[in-house]
C-alpha cells in the first residue's frame, strides 16, 4: 500500500469516527452564590423586593426568595452556595446554617437545585468534617444537586 492511500484511509476513518460519536453533554450553567463577606459590598446596591438596598441578607426569606427568582429567570436553575470560610462552620454556624437552610428551602419551592460549595485552605480532616455535615444535612435533600448522567451521587466540591 502506498504511504498516500494509508494517510487518506486514516483520514476517512477519522471522519467516520467523529460523526459517530454520541452528542457531549455540556455542564449545567450554575450560579455562584457568596453568602459570607456582604460587608464588602461597599458602594454597591442591590435590587431587592423592588427596592435598592445596601445589602442583602439571606437570613431574610423573602430576600432569598427574590434573589433567588431573579437567578432562575435568567435561566440558571442550579445554585452553589459558597461555605469555604472556616468561620461559617464554627463561631457563626448558626447564621451560615440559616442561611443556606433559607436557600435550600426557596431552590425546593422553585424546583432549582443547589450545591454547597467548600475550600480547600485549613487541611484535609477539617473539610472531611464539613464534608460529613454537608451530606447529612443537605445532600440528601430533593433539591440538591447530582452528578447526573448516570451518577446518581449528590455532588460535593
Amino acid at each position: 500500500m502506498k504511504p498516500f492511500f494509508t494517510i487518506r484511509l486514516f483520514i476517512v476513518f477519522l471522519l467516520l469516527l467523529l460523526v459517530s460519536l454520541p452528542e457531549v453533554k455540556a455542564g449545567v450553567p450554575a450560579c455562584h452564590v457568596l453568602i459570607c463577606c456582604r460587608d464588602n459590598n461597599k458602594g454597591m446596591k442591590f435590587l431587592v423586593n423592588g427596592k435598592w438596598l445596601e445589602a442583602h441578607d439571606y437570613k431574610d426569606i423573602n430576600q432569598v426568595s427574590d434573589v433567588m427568582q431573579k437567578i432562575k429567570d435568567a435561566g440558571i436553575k442550579v445554585v452553589n452556595i459558597d461555605m469555604t470560610n472556616e468561620v461559617q462552620w464554627t463561631q457563626y454556624w448558626n447564621d451560615y446554617k440559616l442561611m443556606a437552610n433559607n436557600i435550600q428551602q426557596v431552590c425546593t419551592k422553585k424546583k432549582m437545585q443547589f450545591i454547597v460549595f467548600i475550600g480547600a485552605a485549613g487541611g484535609f480532616s477539617m473539610w472531611n468534617e464539613k464534608a460529613a455535615r454537608i451530606w447529612k444535612l443537605w445532600a440528601p435533600q430533593a433539591a440538591y444537586r447530582k452528578y447526573g448522567f448516570g451518577d446518581n451521587r449528590p455532588v460535593l466540591i
